[in-house]
């Protein structure tokens, strides 16, 4: 489908038909018969720029140029060999130009009369080129062979990104490229750093003797017992933080001071059950001397 809001069709009778893109699609609105022979088949149509004309690539060699408002017969013919039953075509960013695959290169035609401009090689391919693809935003073109394989055509001075971005980066060398040259010695190997007096590998029980004594250099902590032993176990990260934030001052007055500074506000200002009492309440008398006697041991039997 073109610009004009146009579909083309192309038959194996070597004819092809015309559609409204906006329909009916029951009968086409023009049909160019013997546009390519017939029993072959046309690989692609592509419509240009403009919107008016649209190539043909076909089955008997040849590409042909037409306008869809005179499409009674070609603007141009040339003849140019397929290597393949879907080679295609595809139309430069302005227009002037088309690129057609051909064997082991792109072809460049001029859209005028369709000359030959030039046959651009494809790098190292030996096959024919099956599908063309001129990217007009990072202006590069894409070609794929018959043998599977993927090219990409830029300029140095007038494409951008695309394939540029990884076309200057080196290839990551692999392990299997290093190429040692010589021995690889250690330095343990050399004389000067050996030592034969202490063996390199510990044997199984020596290690065990070794951590039974505990006389290993990075020979971990050993593990503690009970509840808050040392103030290391039985406390989470919050209680911790919080211990170091709040001071604990209970043992540092005396419980007994710390009642008895209320007593005078009790009997001043009595609450809750005391005042139900007071009238009733007998006055309690102290024996003072009694805390001064030490009573006498009883003698056991």
């Amino acid at each position: 489908m073109g610009p004009a809001a146009v579909i083309a069709a192309a038959q194996m009778d070597g004819s092809i038909s015309l559609w409204p893109a906006n329909g009916p699609y029951l009968r086409p609105v023009s049909r160019i018969d013997s546009a390519h022979a017939r029993g072959t088949e046309t690989s692609d149509i592509v419509f240009a720029p403009d919107g008016h004309r649209f190539a043909t690539r076909g089955g008997d060699d040849t590409v042909k140029l037409w306008d869809i408002r005179r499409p009674t017969s070609p603007v141009a013919t040339t003849v140019l060999a397929t290597s393949h039953s879907a080679t295609s075509l595809a139309f430069s960013p302005s227009g002037s130009q088309i690129m057609v695959g051909a064997p082991q290169s792109i072809a460049v035609l001029d859209i005028s009369d369709l000359s030959v401009l030039r046959h651009i090689p494809v790098g190292k391919c030996s096959a024919g080129i099956t599908r063309v693809l001129w990217h007009p935003r990072v202006n590069q073109i894409t070609a794929a062979a018959t043998d599977g394989s993927l090219s990409v055509l830029y300029s140095q001075t007038q494409s951008m990104r695309g394939a540029m971005l990884c076309a200057g980066k080196r290839s990551r060398r692999r392990a299997d490229d290093v190429q040692v040259v010589g021995p690889i010695i250690t330095p343990h190997a050399l004389p000067l750093f050996r030592d034969d007096d202490k063996p390199a590998v510990m044997s199984a029980g020596k290690r065990r003797r070794e951590a039974a004594r505990g006389s290993s250099k990075h020979a971990p902590g050993q593990p503690l017992y009970g509840h808050g032993k040392g103030g290391n176990i039985g406390i989470n990260e919050t209680q911790h933080i919080m211990k170091s934030i709040i001071k604990d001052t209970m043992r540092d007055e005396d419980p007994r001071e710390a009642l008895l500074k209320y007593a005078a506000v009790a009997e001043s200002d009595p609450m809750f059950v005391a005042p139900a009492y007071k009238n009733t309440q007998d006055r309690p008398v102290f024996d003072n001397d009694a805390d001064d006697q030490v009573p006498e041991m009883k003698r056991r039997k």
